[in-house]
């Protein structure tokens, strides 16, 4: 596999796409009912962002943030979504 270094503008591209396709799961998750094993396991994994930024320990931050996105992507009830998040690149980018 060859990887493919990216610039500024490719980042904020797909940033861009990434935030789109979070915003349309969010609003999916939240004009159906949410399955509670999803919400539980997405209040847990804020719970561990915020305790990663406390510690200062970004691993875990970032660990904490993918499994979150990867949960919401999976919860909102469309499969062409998670893909497309999927495709489209890893949230992983660090606390702001």
């Amino acid at each position: 596999m060859r990887v493919v270094p990216l610039s500024v503008q490719d980042l904020r591209d797909v940033y861009e796409v990434l935030t789109a396709l979070e915003l349309t799961a969010i609003e999916r998750l939240a004009r159906s009912e949410v399955n509670p094993a999803a919400l539980a396991m997405i209040e847990k994994l804020l719970d561990s962002m915020d305790l990663a930024v406390k510690r200062n320990d970004l691993d875990a931050w970032v660990e904490a943030d993918e499994r979150l996105h990867r949960t919401l992507f999976g919860s909102s009830g469309n499969a062409r979504l998670a893909e497309m998040a999927d495709a489209s690149g890893s949230r992983g980018t660090g606390p702001a």
